[in-house]
């Protein structure tokens, strides 16, 4: 399903660029995918003809969301593609921030932060190289509090990680001591 998903995803991005809606577009894909995902089991239910499945996802998006958007979950809703619309988001919102210039910084912490120190995070990520700090404005930050972790943080950006976590820190210091 990986390249058919990523394929639904470059034909909604390139009617999405035609009609200059592409940001409108994202917006509206992530907020739906996860919606649709939840309902998934009526929209995919066989004893539910085509058109009643139109006529839901079409009376469900109202007039809400970017036309683009619309037609293309009722494209997905009349050839039963509904299901995959997780992986068809996930792979539309990888190409779309590329095209529009966002940068995806993941950062997985031990506990929640201040907003300072995440700020300071961010700029660190920078620093150390992850992505070029004069595109400071395009990032896109994910954060998220990661329980696994002992301590410290772990960022990844652009297929660059830097690992700060604990576990790390001590690993490496063991090989230090062990080489002493």
């Amino acid at each position: 399903m990986a390249d058919a998903a990523i394929r639904y995803a470059e034909a909604l991005l390139t009617a999405a660029k035609k009609e200059n809606a592409l940001a409108e577009v994202a917006q509206d894909l992530s907020s739906l995918a996860f919606e649709f995902l939840q309902c998934y089991a009526v929209f995919s239910a066989p004893v539910f003809p085509v058109r009643e499945q139109l006529a839901t996802v079409n009376y469900a998006l109202g007039e809400n969301f970017h036309p683009i958007t619309k037609r293309f979950f009722c494209l997905l809703a009349s050839m039963r593609r509904l299901g995959e619309i997780e992986q068809i988001a996930a792979a539309f919102d990888r190409i779309a921030c590329k095209e529009m210039g966002k940068i995806d910084l993941h950062l997985d912490v031990y506990a929640d932060e201040s907003s300072e120190l995440k700020e300071i995070l961010i700029n660190a990520a920078g620093v150390k190289g992850l992505y070029d700090p004069q595109n400071k404005k395009n990032i896109r930050l994910n954060y998220k509090v990661n329980k696994s972790l002992l301590g410290g943080f772990i960022a990844e950006c652009d297929g660059l990680s830097w690992d700060c976590s604990l576990r790390t820190r001590l690993v490496d210091m063991g090989k230090l001591i062990r080489k002493v």
